[in-house]
């Protein structure tokens, strides 16, 4: 299982349909369709990730991260260096 920061966690939970709705203490409530509600904690945890995405069928969709690579023809690399 993939752990998840909170931000990623709720990008999923945005992808899927669902709104933020209201935060209290520590955890942060989404509603999707003004019916189901998932409630999300500061701290997510391994087996809470893992049930709330059985609990409310959420699809995820993992981007890779684009890494840096070097110019073989220079040797310089794509990011930008300083003057």
């Amino acid at each position: 299982m993939i752990k998840y920061t909170r931000r990623e966690f709720e990008r999923i939970l945005i992808d899927n349909g669902f709104v933020f709705c209201r935060q209290s203490g520590g955890h942060r409530v989404y509603k999707r369709n003004g019916e189901e509600t998932c409630v999300i904690p500061q701290v997510i945890q391994e087996p809470i990730a893992k049930r709330l995405i059985k609990e409310h069928r959420l699809i995820i969709k993992r981007k890779e991260k684009k890494r840096c690579k070097k110019n073989l023809s220079t040797g310089h690399s794509n990011r930008l260096t300083p003057r």
